[in-house]
């Protein structure tokens, strides 16, 4: 059964269908409108639907709710109405970490990536926390695919390095992580290559000298995690 199954034509010629909305004792019309058997009881009334001033902001979905709405965030964005950014501005938006790219350093060494990273100020996040930057290190697809439209270049640092083992970080502090996707056949058993290079048309992962001595200039990614 509908229960509201009438509406409103606006001035513009559209008609709006009413939507049911709590009818709470703060409600100015709460006496008028609930016989006293019914009042301090769970009423609904037909109201005009909140959502129809589009209160939700950067392309957020409007859902109504029996007190009010409320707005369905595109991923990048919080608040009530969608309207902060979750990443600092400049950084680009991975579903768990916020990126930002670094086009060129003065060399293109392992060692002048990470230390660049490390080396920037806690950013404020959108939800007023502030995180310490550290150099990339993708986790998961998702966060590939999400970061491989803002890249330019084929290579990019990632945060790991081998001391006796592979070891790959996701934060300053250290936090390890055990994802790998190496390319095939890799990594190379060498100790001449014990740093960790994403290429960046795939995603894979391919350990290299750590100073580069290549043609191709890496690109250098901080990330902060959410």
């Amino acid at each position: 059964m509908d229960i509201c199954p009438y509406g409103i034509s606006e001035y513009t010629g559209e008609s709006v269908k009413f939507v049911p909305k709590y009818l709470t004792r703060d409600h100015p019309e709460y006496d008028a409108r609930t016989p006293k058997e019914a009042r301090d009881k769970m009423n609904l009334y037909c109201a005009h639907p909140a959502c129809y001033s589009h209160p939700c902001l950067n392309g957020a979905t409007c859902v109504e709710e029996l007190d009010g709405y409320s707005c369905s965030c595109l991923g990048g964005y919080i608040g009530i109405h969608c309207e902060q950014l979750v990443c600092p501005v400049g950084w680009v938006y991975g579903h768990t970490k916020c990126f930002l790219i670094v086009n060129s350093l003065p060399d293109a060494a392992w060692t002048t990536a990470r230390d660049y990273c490390n080396g920037l100020d806690a950013v404020t996040m959108g939800n007023g926390e502030m995180v310490e930057p550290s150099l990339l290190f993708i986790e998961n697809v998702e966060e590939y695919d999400l970061l491989k439209p803002h890249l330019n270049e084929l290579r990019s640092w990632i945060n790991c390095k081998y001391v006796n083992t592979w070891k790959c970080y996701t934060d300053r502090a250290g936090t390890k992580s055990d994802y790998r996707n190496w390319a095939p056949n890799l990594p190379r058993t060498s100790n001449k290559y014990k740093c960790a290079m994403l290429w960046t048309d795939n995603g894979s992962m391919h350990n290299r000298v750590c100073t580069h001595q290549d043609a191709y200039q890496p690109s250098t990614v901080c990330q902060v995690n959410l």
